[in-house]
């Protein structure tokens, strides 16, 4: 009888956990809900109103700048 497990006293942490399960469950429906409802946002294409035009690189690939790597070595702690 010594090894037996004995659940006296056990509820309220049973309670506490069962809470937790149903906590956690209704906030994961609730994010899938809203998920499922920005999809259906997000799904009709808006409309284009102009094209992005992309500035042309005008340093040479060549030759980078590469002067932030000086001013990282000056820091001192």
């Amino acid at each position: 009888m010594e090894g037996e497990t004995s659940w006296e006293g056990q509820g309220f942490t049973l309670a506490i956990f069962v809470a937790v399960v149903v906590l956690c469950s209704v906030f994961f429906i609730l994010g899938m809900l809203a998920g499922r409802s920005q999809v259906a946002v997000d799904a009709v294409p808006a409309p284009v109103e102009e094209t992005i035009v992309l500035p042309e690189a005008t340093d040479d690939p060549q030759d980078p700048d590469l002067t932030f790597y000086d001013g990282v070595g000056e820091s001192e702690l």
